[in-house]
């Protein structure tokens, strides 16, 4: 059983991360059974949070998340601001050439999330760069008022995130930051800081009186959409991490098994796989809708694959056929039901479940001999199929709303080329083998298909979803497809509208096939 000290700092740690919403009852016997300690040890907890001004406590009923107005937002901003630009000042002084490469792939990892809209990832990347500058300035007391004030306004933080336009701005600041930490000049790490803090303020009080109506809708989505989604217990470790393979160190998967694997028999499983352009992500990335699979009774297994700049295609296909087949293998070891199988990728892992998907039941050249990939249902969101028409489809129809210029994909230089390891543009032979809509011409048995697509994608255009979607249909395979209006790459509105949709989709074709 976790001590008080461990509660106290695990609690406050989950506060910080806005694991809770402003208002949100925080019930001594959930957070017991989430911490695995006792009540008594849960209550101090809270009534020191309490006295640090995170937790209210209110007569007769409970705790809750302290909420927060704009104006003591913007008083606590100002604070910070001071406290922030002396932790510049003494970052710089004291950054080391380490310290300069981590702030350098900081800064690689938060222009990376802006330009894929992905609001959560941006907004983690933000704190992460914080954290970094307080750890190289290493002043203990500012540290310490620092997470105090930031444990407060989280959550204003996290809406700034979501206003359209904001985290293009704010990642100029950040990179004005770092690039002075990082030339070791005091004077212009804190002007830097002190700007972006005035900056902060100057949009935290555009939500004074409440705001814009637009402002209204931001933080209402805020509240469904939160930094860090809570798990029932504070961390979901895998039952297993299993080598599906001997080609590469990436040739790993995580297996999660629900507290019923044990007793009531094969449970169905999901395998989850990630995206990242074919380039970059792992298993970590794909997780979001894990703890309601689990409670929905799937198990899920989340696979790394080789990326492009290790082996190009078709080596990505060929690990997730292979890691299917050895999940299948070894179903019973597991006690997973090998007669339901689905697959749930993203963006890249949308198009490689699309290749299982359209691969299904056939002796393909991805396919080992002998070994069963077989799946009976494909989640595809926001996934590529036909490389060689995507720049023709923005040009065509351009995403809606604001963003950066959309991305090529015919160059040698585009993700797709890099995958193919030959330009998009100059390979149509190649372009047409990757696709999974060519296989579907001889697919014997394609299951059934979830696909979704937002219309202000900037890097894979939403008619790609609606070109998958017409093949399945033409051959009279079973597809669902949900095209969200504005809803850019990566985006989370996914998760808070169709995430429950497609388990609900999962479940009720697994009661078909329970009848059938």
């Amino acid at each position: 059983m976790a001590g008080a000290q461990s509660i106290l700092e695990s609690l406050r740690a989950a506060l910080l991360r806005g694991e809770y919403a402003p208002r949100e009852r925080l019930v001594e016997i959930e957070l017991a059974t989430d911490f695995d300690t006792s009540r008594f040890i849960v209550r101090k907890a809270l009534v020191q949070l309490a006295a640090e001004g995170l937790v209210e406590i209110q007569p007769n009923r409970g705790a809750r998340v302290r909420e927060i107005s704009v104006d003591e937002a913007i008083g606590l901003t100002e604070v910070r601001g001071v406290l922030e630009g002396l932790v510049a000042r003494r970052a710089a002084e004291r950054a080391t050439t380490s310290d300069v490469r981590h702030l350098a792939d900081i800064a690689a990892n938060m222009r990376e999330a802006v330009s894929r809209f992905e609001v959560v990832r941006y907004s983690a990347v933000n704190a992460e760069l914080h954290t970094t500058l307080r750890e190289i300035a290493a002043h203990a007391p500012a540290t310490k008022l620092l997470e105090q004030l930031n444990a407060q306004i989280v959550q204003h933080q996290f809406v700034l995130a979501l206003v359209p336009g904001r985290p293009s701005a704010a990642l100029q600041e950040h990179l004005e930051i770092i690039r002075a930490v990082s030339d070791r000049d005091p004077d212009a790490a804190e002007s830097a800081m002190r700007t972006h803090i005035t900056n902060v303020i100057a949009a935290l009080d555009t939500f004074r009186d409440g705001g814009s109506a637009s402002h209204t809708g931001i933080r209402e989505l805020a509240r469904k959409v939160r930094p860090t989604a809570r798990l029932r217990s504070p961390v979901i470790l895998p039952t297993a991490t299993l080598r599906y393979g001997d080609e590469s160190e990436r040739q790993l998967l995580d297996l999660y098994l629900p507290e019923e694997a044990a007793t009531t028999g094969p449970v169905p499983l999901v395998i989850s796989i990630h995206g990242g352009a074919f380039l970059m992500g792992d298993r970590s990335w794909e997780l979001a809708a894990l703890p309601d699979l689990l409670a929905a009774g799937f198990a899920v297994a989340s696979l790394d694959y080789r990326l492009s700049d290790e082996a190009v295609f078709p080596a990505a296909v060929h690990d997730v056929k292979r890691a299917t087949a050895y999940l299948r293998a070894t179903a019973n070891r597991w006690s997973l039901d090998p007669e339901f199988f689905a697959v749930w990728g993203r963006s890249a892992g949308g198009y490689l479940s699309a290749m299982l998907g359209a691969t299904n039941d056939l002796d393909s050249e991805f396919d080992i001999a002998g070994q069963d990939a077989r799946v009976a249902a494909v989640i595809d969101w926001y996934g590529p199929c036909d490389f060689a028409a995507m720049d023709a489809q923005f040009a065509e129809v351009p995403p809606t709303g604001d963003g950066p210029p959309v991305q090529s994909h015919g160059d040698a230089g585009s993700p797709e080329s890099k995958f193919l390891g030959a330009a998009v543009d100059e390979s149509p032979d190649l372009v047409a083998r990757a696709n999974p809509i060519t296989h579907l011409a001889r697919a014997r048995n394609v299951p059934p298909h979830f696909l979704a697509g937002g219309t202000n994608d900037r890097l894979v255009p939403y008619q790609q979803t609606l070109m998958l979607a017409d093949a399945l249909r033409a051959r009279g395979d079973s597809v669902e497809v949900r095209i969200l209006e504005d809803a850019s790459h990566a985006d989370h509105q996914f998760e808070v509208e169709l995430g429950h949709q497609a388990i609900q989709w999962l479940l009720s074709l697994r009661v078909g096939a329970s009848r059938a």
